[in-house]
């Protein structure tokens, strides 16, 4: 044999070994790969289900605010009416305690007020006539 009929031996044994080694090896790679894009399916669904469940919790936290400002206006319109019935209520007994002094037990007294003024107390007759 001369120097090229080695040289076309040796080429056709590599590619050989090659192609071999390539197919073992392409086996255990194609497992490797489908593992590997397996794991990132699983993260992948992973991590839509974070996003899931924080957009639920942004909403959920939107809803509360918007809840709580109803709140705060209800409780702002009861503090207004409060104050609304104290002032009349304060109203109604100043008329009270101002005619308190022209009649008797709390009972008007019988007949036309200047009447009852004329014997009630003098602090009295200026409210009533």
């Amino acid at each position: 044999m001369t120097g090229l009929g080695y040289v076309l031996v040796g080429l056709a044994l590599g590619v050989a070994v090659g192609a071999a080694v390539a197919a073992v090896r392409g086996r255990s790679g194609a497992q490797g790969t489908s593992r590997l894009e397996a794991r990132l399916e699983v993260q992948s669904a992973e991590l839509r289900r974070l996003a899931d469940a924080g957009s639920v919790r942004d909403g959920e936290s939107e809803r509360v605010r918007s809840e709580l400002a109803g709140a705060r206006e209800a409780l702002r319109e009861l503090a207004l009416r409060d104050d609304e019935r104290r002032e009349r209520d304060r109203e109604s007994w100043e008329v009270v305690r101002r005619l308190r002094p022209c009649s008797r037990a709390g009972r008007p007294r019988a007949g036309p007020a200047r009447t009852s003024c004329a014997i009630t107390s003098p602090s009295c007759r200026p409210r009533c006539s």
